[in-house]
């Protein structure tokens, strides 16, 4: 941290000193004709020989931060004593020798301060002694200088102190900010690898799931392919009933494959799976006709439990009315489910209807998922013959 705090600072330093070095060069060139027009020589000199000190620390090449800020606070103090020496107290002397301790208190350490100030200090007391045996104050006397010189010393020492708590309290808050910024970056990082443990574990459940997915859809289509054996070695009686197991056995097959081709979504396309059921059903009939209409532009999606009980019943309702054909199935997607119509085109048929919902309704399945799916018949009209109801 500390090293950070002092990279931050050279390269805060060097920019001041790049900006002082053009800054500079305004005030430079006019101070020094106007000086040499005066014949203060001293302020010539002592001016080109701080600009060329600026120059050197700004564009040095390797030049540690250390002596830059020795160079550039040395140079401030010499160009304010020079100026106080040839101009007097209405000159910017002071301004530079303020200048040279904030610069020691904002880039170096207490010994700076203390040198700058005392350096400071003792100029005074140096001028005023000077002026005290007859030298040219040009207004100065050695009270004045000595009372100036007493606020100036307050004034440093202030400055100081507080540019130096100013940097205390920065490099503490700095410091508290790192070390947030630790921490958050260490819980970031823990968050991250409990992400990824997460992630890896759902990536192998969802592998397992679609292991398991098509292990079920293997088992199903082994049970038909037994059952289609049974069929062709058992009598009338028993094999309608192994043919009506073996249809919804692919029933169930069908919602497990529809279920497998978009398991993100957990949910089954309703006009999908009872459109693939209508045509399993008239595909293993090899005669009829059976068409699937949607009422509307809205579909319907259902759950996995909801889609098996749907499925089972087109499937009995569909084979029982396929005999009347050709069949019309109307879907009608809902908010929270839909509603099936089957409806046959063959008039005089609703005696027939009613045995065939008799007959399902009183299943086991029907009875089973009442609660969930309603069954219903659907009497003729002018238009349209009668039929049978599901809704989900």
């Amino acid at each position: 941290m500390n090293q950070r705090l002092s990279n931050e600072r050279e390269v805060v330093l060097s920019s001041l000193l790049r900006f002082s070095a053009v800054a500079a060069a305004i005030a430079y060139f006019p101070g020094v004709i106007v000086a040499a027009k005066e014949g203060l020589w001293g302020i010539v000199i002592v001016d080109t020989m701080a600009y060329a000190i600026v120059l050197v620390a700004a564009y040095g090449p390797h030049v540690p931060a250390n002596i830059k800020l020795t160079l550039l606070v040395g140079s401030s103090l010499l160009v304010g004593m020079v100026v106080l020496v040839y101009t007097g107290p209405l000159g910017a002397g002071y301004i530079w020798l303020i200048v040279a301790v904030v610069l020691s208190a904002l880039f170096g350490l207490r010994r700076l301060v203390a040198v700058t100030v005392g350096l400071t200090v003792a100029f005074m007391g140096a001028w005023s002694l000077a002026l005290l045996l007859g030298a040219d104050g040009h207004g100065a006397t050695p009270i004045t200088v000595l009372i100036i010189g007493a606020s100036l010393l307050v004034a440093c020492l202030m400055l100081a102190i507080v540019t130096q708590r100013l940097l205390i309290v920065l490099d503490t808050a700095l410091e508290e900010r790192q070390t947030l910024a630790s921490r958050l970056a260490a819980e970031l990082a823990q968050s991250n690898a409990v992400r990824a443990e997460l992630k890896a574990s759902l990536d192998l459940k969802e592998e397992l799931l679609r292991e398991l997915q098509h292990r079920v859809r293997n088992n199903l289509q082994a049970v038909q392919s037994l059952l289609s054996v049974e069929d062709e070695e058992t009598d009338n009686t028993c094999g309608n009933y192994i043919g009506d197991n073996k249809r919804r056995i692919g029933a169930l097959a069908i919602t497990n494959d529809l279920f497998l081709a978009s398991p993100e979504n957990g949910r089954i396309d309703g006009y999908e799976l009872i459109r693939s059921i209508a045509q399993q059903v008239f595909d293993d009939r090899r005669e009829g006709v059976c068409s699937v209409h949607m009422a509307g532009s809205t579909g319907a999606t259902l759950d996995p439990q909801t889609s098996v009980l749907v499925a089972v019943l087109s499937s009995d309702i569909i084979a029982n009315l396929a005999a009347t054909s050709p069949l019309v199935l109307t879907f009608e997607g809902r908010d929270n489910g839909l509603r099936l119509e089957f409806r046959s085109q063959a008039p005089g048929e609703q005696d027939f209807l009613k045995s065939v919902f008799s007959r399902i309704a009183s299943g086991r399945i029907a009875r089973g998922c009442a609660n969930e799916i309603s069954m219903g018949i659907i009497d003729p009209d002018t238009s349209r013959a009668g039929g049978l109801y599901l809704e989900a």
